[in-house]
């Protein structure tokens, strides 16, 4: 019970220190959640947020109440990171706030707050939200004057499935042969092989960040001038408009209990995922007749238990052995499974590498069981109510080492919106990482973790995921949604870093950076530039292995031996290219992806970055020639006194001459030397004009 001398919080409010009441005062203590950065803000919305939380603990109700009106809030300090609050109640739902910081100097005071009650339905729907793609005018910058490299990925064969990989074989051999110029992959409206593009693409861009463009263009389109002066890595050309993609929030309704007639075709249906949303189907959506398909059928592990369950839940389940690439036996399944009612085509294979090691076989064997199983499940099926593609976040975002499955998910994408477009039902869902052991996911380690959170990406929880599931069912939803959890810290990190995708750039608000405040590059070259060898080999030793820490998931850089191979140290494909990537950012350079087999262990690697990167000695030439310059120089400005200075060089000139090059070769004259006794003054001064 809160009394009067208060008492402390734990993690149910983790901003809120302590509470005490005085009447129908309450007082508080709250502080931004640790780790949190309140630096540019006004007031953090974190600890804005925990201002509110002693209105919940000191007067507890049966429903959510919400803060809904602010009015009169003046703000007297920024960058607070601790409160002292006061609130008092000046109504039923409303109340006055003044918070000082810990010195007792006023933070910010608010007139007046108001809450209301949150409705059920509402609660039913407060989850995480699904999001659509948006295309967003930007305005391109004056054109320069670089010439892309364009390659066209257009269909060439009315067979779907076969067009897919003659274009991601195209744009394999042009990822491949791809020189210094920018090279630009373009693509026409409408055309669904062409989506598969667009996922290769992306994960090429995510692996090699600033060397590829993706635009969608008409036929005769040639103002790729104005494409890369739009500094987007993708974009599409709509009457003259360079649009830019940008993932926005929809609002989802969760459905209600039904019961549908026929069948259900689910496949990958006794895998992980396939298996809960089985599950779904039967227990909130009313299904009562299940077709699962998968590669084992009911040899699969797990599939006795999975359908006594969906048994007990009053289903009727068949199990079916089928290769879903073949288009036969996926014929037969769906022929004998009677009038199907809807389609979840979950099923999928990984087959992982950087897109430079990929070949058209590996891109082959990932797209069958995704790609071309959807197209075949296009073709053979008719007057479904419903009609869902598991896609994944790959295929939208793009993911370094998984160039081939974000084709297959980017063409799934495509047929969607191809099947919308015809009138006809369909939803791909393209699912961010889920908390769940899959066929295709397996145990992350705490470094592919760490990556995750690094990109900005969170597990769902499998109630999260299923909810999402639900919402895209609704059928009010766009042809493509994103379902994820994002992680808001790796988002803002990469914001502040300028590695965020154009795409994520809507999702998190960026504080300003501090005035002056030297980063990338140039702040590394500056600073190697006032340093010795020494100094300068031991900054760019500390910078590697910070990364190497970082991309590894070690807590800190002491566990990065200097001399300890970096295969040793737990580096692929994969992290090595997140390496090159960051160390690229730091230095301007255009590293290999090859850098950290190239150059094994962290003290080789800083080595290298010396070599790069250190400024050169002048030659011998260029220090005369500067000398020079100088002397002109202080010739022009001083006028009155010119003269006497010509008349001191020449008498330099001539010493120095004859001390360093008296008679060389065996006794020849030095030809300069006897040109510069022989001559004038003004002859002299040519001479330093035209030879030197």
């Amino acid at each position: 019970r809160l009394g009067e001398r208060g008492y402390e919080y734990g993690a149910a409010f983790q901003g809120l220190r302590a509470l005490w009441r005085r009447g129908e005062e309450l007082f508080a203590e709250v502080v931004a959640p640790e780790g949190v950065d309140v630096t540019g803000f006004g007031i953090h919305p974190a600890l804005f947020d925990a201002v509110f939380h002693p209105l919940l603990v000191a007067d507890p109700a049966d429903e959510l109440r919400l803060p809904f009106e602010l009015r009169g809030l003046r703000l007297y300090e920024a960058g607070a990171g601790t409160l002292r609050v006061r609130l008092t109640r000046t109504g039923p739902d409303g109340c006055a706030i003044e918070a000082a910081g810990p010195s007792g100097r006023p933070v910010f005071s608010l007139d007046s707050l108001r809450a209301r009650p949150v409705p059920a339905e509402s609660l039913a729907t407060a989850g995480l939200p699904l999001y659509g793609v948006e295309w967003a005018e930007v305005a391109p910058a004056a054109p320069g004057s670089v010439e892309p490299e364009v390659v066209w990925c257009v269909s060439g064969s009315a067979d779907v499935p076969v067009a897919v990989r003659e274009l991601t074989s195209r744009v394999l051999a042009a990822v491949k042969q791809a020189g210094a110029s920018p090279v630009v992959f373009a693509t026409r409206p409408g055309d669904v092989a062409g989506a598969a593009v667009w996922g290769l693409v992306r994960s090429a861009q995510s692996e090699q960040p600033g060397r590829f463009v993706l635009a969608e263009v008409p036929e005769g389109f040639s103002g790729w001038d104005a494409v890369l002066a739009s500094g987007e890595p993708q974009v599409r050309v709509i009457d003259g408009q360079i649009l830019a993609p940008r993932l926005i929030r929809r609002p989802t309704t969760t459905p209600s209990a039904t019961s549908r007639s026929g069948a259900v075709l689910v496949t990958g249906g006794t895998g992980g995922l396939g298996a809960l949303v089985a599950l779904r189907l039967v227990e909130l959506h009313g299904v009562r007749d299940l077709v699962l398909v998968s590669r084992r059928g009911p040899r699969a592990e797990g599939a006795a238990e999975l359908v006594a369950k969906l048994e007990d839940a009053g289903a009727r389940v068949r199990v079916a052995a089928c290769d879903v690439s073949d288009r036969a036996q996926l014929a037969d399944v769906v022929a004998s499974a009677g009038p199907l009612a809807g389609v979840v085509h979950v099923a999928g294979v990984l087959d992982d590498g950087l897109v430079e090691g990929l070949t058209p076989e590996r891109i082959s064997g990932v797209l069958g069981p995704k790609a071309d199983a959807a197209w075949f499940l296009h073709e053979l099926t008719r007057d479904l109510g419903f009609f869902v593609l598991f896609s994944s976040l790959a295929g939208v975002l793009g993911n370094a080492g998984q160039g081939n499955y974000a084709a297959a998910n980017a063409f799934l994408d495509g047929l969607a919106v191809a099947r919308r477009a015809a009138g006809l039902p369909a939803v791909s869902v393209a699912w961010g990482l889920w908390d769940v052991e899959s066929g295709m996911t397996g145990v992350l380690a705490e470094a592919d973790k760490a990556r995750l959170a690094r990109a900005g990406i969170a597990p769902l929880a499998v109630e999260e995921g299923l909810a999402l599931f639900d919402a895209a069912l609704a059928g009010d939803v766009d042809p493509v949604v994103v379902a994820a959890r994002w992680d808001m810290a790796g988002l803002r990190a990469r914001a502040e870093n300028d590695t965020l995708p154009g795409m994520l750039r809507g999702l998190v608000r960026v504080p300003r950076r501090a005035a002056g405040r030297a980063e990338g590059a140039g702040s590394l070259v500056s600073r190697l530039s006032e340093l010795n060898r020494d100094e300068a080999l031991r900054l760019l030793t500390d910078t590697v292995r910070d990364h190497v820490a970082a991309v590894l998931a070690h807590g800190s850089a002491d566990k990065v031996g200097i001399d300890r191979a970096f295969n040793q140290l737990g580096f692929d494909s994969l992290t090595a290219v997140e390496l090159r990537n960051r160390l690229n950012t730091d230095t301007g350079l255009r590293l290999p992806a090859t850098l950290v087999f190239d150059h094994p262990t962290v003290r080789v690697l800083a080595q290298h970055l010396f070599d790069a990167l250190a400024p050169t000695q002048p030659s011998p030439e260029d220090m005369l020639r500067g000398a020079l310059e100088h002397v002109g120089s202080m010739l022009t400005t001083a006028k009155d006194d010119s003269e006497i200075i010509r008349g001191k060089l020449v008498a330099v000139l001539k010493s120095g001459l004859a001390r360093f090059g008296t008679e060389p070769d065996g006794g020849r004259p030095d030809t300069v030397v006897d040109k510069i006794d022989d001559a004038s003054d003004e002859e002299i001064f040519a001479l330093i004009d035209n030879d030197l």
